[in-house]
């Protein structure tokens, strides 16, 4: 008994995981988002739990710092402060991000980067092709 309740514990990180090992590519992400941006969180502001997930709802303030697809503005994202499933994130203020929005859709893990060169990189030439 007590072997197969470890071998499910052992289990748990590794579902966790999954939802960012099954992210599709930056191209794929890019051409069905509606913004794509790099920015820092200013601040986030607590709405309160969200009954259907049982996470924070929150919303996020960006300073924008780079765009290479729409003009999101500035308005704050709302989205779920993300611990345990897959839709939000757990944004944390002062840090960047780069983000694929689809609007009216849900944020998940895949659409959120923490800010890379690598990231910025593949972007440009993203938007060098469809020039």
């Amino acid at each position: 008994m007590h072997k197969y309740i470890i071998s499910f514990l052992l289990m748990l990180p590794s579902m966790g995981l999954a939802c960012s090992m099954m992210c599709p590519t930056e191209d794929v992400l890019f051409d069905s988002a509606d913004y794509v941006f790099y920015g820092i969180v200013e601040k986030i502001d607590y709405i309160g739990v969200n009954k259907s997930k049982s996470e924070p709802d929150i919303d996020v303030y960006f300073d924008i710092r780079g765009n290479w697809k729409g003009k999101y503005g500035d308005k704050p994202l709302r989205t779920i402060y993300n611990k345990y499933s897959c839709e939000g994130y757990f944004f944390k203020e002062n840090n960047g991000y780069i983000l694929f929005i689809k609007e009216g859709e849900p944020l998940s893990l895949c659409d959120t980067h923490e800010y890379s060169k690598e990231t910025v990189e593949i972007l440009d030439e993203i938007v060098k092709k469809h020039k």
